[in-house]
């Protein structure tokens, strides 16, 4: 979920390269209409994203069944001690900072998915 459709086309290319398999979403309401039919071993969210507050996106997500223990990882330009504690008290898997450390958010990506697979 990103609004700078070259920002999540330059993301899911990287991820390609470490074989990810990558669905892009236009906006947040596309986000929500595929998580209520596909399954996502994670999803990465940005706080720029369109049509809806990122807090209610996430609270969609964690309200579906399926996505109750969904890895959920987040991308702000900053971050603020309240912002924090609002995506830790939805148990957002990880918080990243913008501009984006590829290697960083690789690394979680593999120890989240591994740890869906374990689960």
């Amino acid at each position: 979920g990103e609004d700078n459709t070259d920002n999540a086309l330059a993301l899911a290319e990287y991820l390609r390269l470490f074989n990810f398999a990558v669905t892009c979403c236009d906006n947040a309401n596309q986000l929500l209409q595929l998580s209520q039919k596909g399954t996502f071993d994670a999803i990465i969210l940005s706080n720029s994203m369109r049509h809806r507050h990122l807090v209610e996106v996430i609270k969609n997500l964690r309200s579906q069944f399926n996505a109750a223990r969904l890895p959920i990882i987040v991308l702000v330009t900053k971050l603020n001690p309240r912002k924090e504690a609002e995506l830790q008290a939805l148990k957002v898997s990880s918080i990243l900072l913008k501009p984006i450390q590829f290697s960083a958010l690789v690394n979680r990506l593999n120890q989240l998915c591994s740890f869906q697979k374990q689960i």
